[in-house]
């Protein structure tokens, strides 16, 4: 049998050619630095071992979001949540109107 031919690898997972890759990580890389729309901003979901937490990114900033006891796990999962909590960090920010229009993208962080 042709090893070039295989669709699955010996332990199971598909074998994803090296164009497809380099063609996710393309998109990967304009959905995450890519330019937005205006009154869009991203949120990213840095997912990790010990961590799970969303980050709302303005101008290059970083900020966690965290529920009301400053816990930022406990939102992890909930994105209606992470929405309103982001609202509400733009809105202080930039006004109430900014917070109200403001739209969002989840974008998988990068970070490991």
């Amino acid at each position: 049998m042709d090893t070039n031919s295989r669709t699955t690898a010996r332990d199971g997972n598909p074998v994803v050619s090296a164009e497809l890759r380099d063609a996710s990580m393309q998109h990967w890389k304009e959905l995450r630095y890519g330019p937005l729309p205006p009154s869009t901003y991203r949120i990213l979901d840095s997912c990790g071992e010990s961590d799970s937490i969303y980050q709302l990114e303005i101008d290059a900033e970083r900020i966690t979001l965290t529920n009301r006891a400053g816990n930022p796990r406990a939102l992890y999962g909930d994105t209606a949540r992470a929405v309103f909590v982001a609202r509400d960090i733009i809105a202080e920010r930039f006004g109430d109107e900014a917070g109200m229009d403001a739209r969002f993208r989840f974008v998988w962080s990068g970070d490991v």
